[in-house]
């Protein structure tokens, strides 16, 4: 009964960015408490993709998660990448990533969350780096790449008693949700 309601309430409506084109509604599982802004993730950036502050899915079951890899896995994964280290230096590999970066760095070495995501097939790019002995441990937040809705989030909004309406121009910066009929179609 309430899909039907959802789709009763929401039928023949669009969500629409400020030039009256449906937008592109990018969704992820959990986004660890921030949202991404697309031109950070993706070729090129859209307005309404922006970053986003979300409270509400901290406490759902993708918020965190944690991998352990060896020094030197994570060494040579490094080199691999171009990184280059002092022949008998002990590089300072950890990395604390409180909001979302766009680049880990170690010395002046500097790789992209994004490749190192999907180099190890990581949940998330949010994640820090801290050595411990012979272990490098990557503690992340959220599930996906980050970028407009977090589902567990708008989840959490909803059993709040957000409706539709609020959930999206949470996520969807400056959107407009309205009637298809007043929706512009892209040039052919």
């Amino acid at each position: 009964s309430l899909i039907n309601k959802a789709v009763t309430e929401t039928t023949g409506l669009v969500v629409l960015g400020r030039d009256s084109l449906p937008i592109m509604s990018a969704f992820h599982s959990n986004c660890g408490g921030e949202t991404e802004s697309s031109e950070n993730v993706w070729l090129s950036g859209q307005p309404y993709l922006k970053k986003v502050i979300d409270p509400y899915c901290s406490g759902s079951r993708s918020a965190r998660w944690t991998k352990t890899i060896p020094v030197d896995v994570w060494e040579d994964y490094l080199r691999n990448s171009g990184c280059t280290f002092p022949a008998g230096s002990k590089p300072d590999f950890n990395f604390a990533q409180l909001t979302r970066q766009k680049n880990y760095r170690t010395g002046s070495f500097s790789l992209p969350f994004t490749k190192i995501r999907d180099d190890l097939s990581l949940r998330s790019s949010f994640f820090s780096v801290t050595r411990n002995g012979d272990s490098i441990i990557l503690r992340g937040k959220g599930y996906g790449h980050g970028v407009g809705l977090c589902q567990e989030g708008a989840m959490v909004m909803a059993s709040r008693g957000f409706n539709y309406r609020q959930i999206l121009q949470f996520y969807y910066s400056h959107v407009i949700i309205s009637d298809i009929k007043n929706a512009r179609s892209l040039p052919q």
